[in-house]
């Protein structure tokens, strides 16, 4: 068990990280929950950076992920954020999005990285041009433009 709430699992080939709180001291205690707020309205309670981010489920089976950040006023805080991986595949029909061969390209979302994993082991044939790790997703989303700045993590 780690100083700050987490349980620690080793393995001969990774080293994994998993959000399970621990009874004494629980990584979830000033945790914002970020449920009934929309997407685009995160970045007003986020500041501007992070600390670590780790995906699991809830109870429904639900994708979130949990990011331990700051909040606006650069205090540190735990945010529970639901979640829903995609990918991005090619399409022969016209879209909005295309990758950086020129091709067009169409998202799915699923309801959990599980259901995305196994889509994409059963999606013989498809082209996929993106298919991230869910805390990646979200960091991308939430800091894609903010990581040059000289402020930045501060």
């Amino acid at each position: 068990m780690l100083d700050n709430g987490l349980a620690l699992s080793a393995s001969y080939s990774s080293l994994v990280l998993y959000c399970i709180p621990c009874m004494s001291s629980s990584i979830f205690s000033n945790a914002i929950y970020l449920d009934d707020i929309p997407k685009t309205e995160w970045r007003n309670y986020i500041g501007n950076g992070y600390r670590s981010a780790c995906y699991m489920t809830n109870a429904q089976k639900e994708g979130q992920v949990v990011l331990f950040g700051f909040d606006l006023a650069g205090n540190p805080k735990t945010f529970v954020c639901p979640w829903q991986s995609y990918i991005k595949y090619n399409v022969m029909y016209k879209t909005d999005e295309v990758d950086i061969y020129g091709h067009y390209v169409a998202t799915k979302y699923f309801k959990s990285k599980y259901e995305r994993d196994t889509y994409v082991k059963e999606a013989n044939g498809m082209k996929i041009v993106e298919c991230l790790k869910p805390e990646q997703e979200l960091l991308h989303f939430l800091f894609d433009n903010e990581v040059l700045k000289m402020d930045f993590n501060k």
